[in-house]
């Protein structure tokens, strides 16, 4: 992990152009997930280097994920926590980057649709597990 201290360094960040692509978190170790990440390296890295930066940390609503990426000039944003409180998070920014609506309703699929998946899924774990007995 790039560490703030590490970007006054510039043979440190100097490595990270060998890289095709990197990725920094805003969260230090010691911090956890108390308080909120510091996406000053995320920017700071993007800077100097030409690969691909995504960075992450804190990232929970489609407007959240635009704001990092102003205000850091990153590539991505890698979203985990944020995910589980909102699993469509992920179609719903891609939906507003090809400049569709986006919907903050997950997608329904039909009762139909939910059976015939559910069936086809037990069929296959009959048929293989007596393969792992």
């Amino acid at each position: 992990m790039i560490t703030p201290s590490m970007l006054s360094r510039r043979q440190s960040l100097l490595k990270i152009v060998e890289l095709s692509t990197s990725h920094c978190t805003g969260a230090t170790k010691e911090q956890g997930y108390r308080g909120l990440a510091n996406w000053d390296p995320v920017k700071q890295i993007k800077e100097v280097v030409s690969v691909p930066v995504s960075g992450s940390g804190d990232v929970t609503t489609i407007e959240g994920a635009f704001a990092k990426f102003r205000e850091t000039g990153c590539d991505g944003a890698l979203i985990g926590r944020g995910a589980m409180a909102n699993p469509w998070i992920f179609r719903q920014i891609e939906d507003v980057m090809h400049g569709r609506r986006s919907s903050n309703q997950p997608w329904l699929i039909s009762e139909q649709s939910f059976m015939s998946t559910s069936t086809c899924l037990e069929k296959t774990c009959r048929r293989h597990l007596p393969l792992i007995e």
